[in-house]
């Protein structure tokens, strides 16, 4: 009785922490797109580098520029999963991003967007349609050194 009794504590100790992690957490990397089921391993420009985080306690951050051609925008929102869901919620803009930002709706205060999601093997990919057709944006994760 008492290892069941130990074992129900752990449990439900755990039980905050575990409701709280998400399969996106970590710091991913946009590298290739997937059009009409054709992988295009370029970026849509050869000098974009768009970072895409999210936290165990459902913070996003996303962030891009182009190499060498001074830009950068920045943002953070709150994010959850549902079922094969990203909600996600614009809350910050840096006040440091490039003028033109604001024409990116991900880069717009209280911006609400679903999108779905999918794992390609350990690559993370969000759908997004146009029209008839998907167009996959696909992350890898950087791996935290420890």
């Amino acid at each position: 009785m008492s290892r069941l009794l130990l074992l129900l504590t752990v449990v439900v100790t755990c039980l905050p922490s575990l409701a709280s992690a998400s399969v996106l957490d970590g710091h991913w990397f946009f590298y290739k797109k997937i059009y009409q089921n054709q992988h295009m391993p370029e970026p849509p420009s050869a000098t974009l580098r768009m970072h895409f985080e999210f936290s165990p306690e459902g913070e996003s951050t996303l962030y891009w520029w182009h190499e060498g051609e001074g830009d950068y925008c920045h943002r953070k929102g709150r994010y959850l999963v549902e079922k094969d869901q990203l909600v996600d919620e614009v809350t910050w803009l840096d006040p440091k991003n490039t003028h033109f930002c604001g024409n990116d709706p991900d880069m717009q205060l209280g911006r609400r967007t679903r999108t779905p999601f999918y794992f390609s093997g350990p690559d993370l990919a969000l759908r997004f349609h146009l029209g008839d057709e998907n167009l996959d944006f696909v992350w890898k994760k950087i791996e935290e050194e420890k």
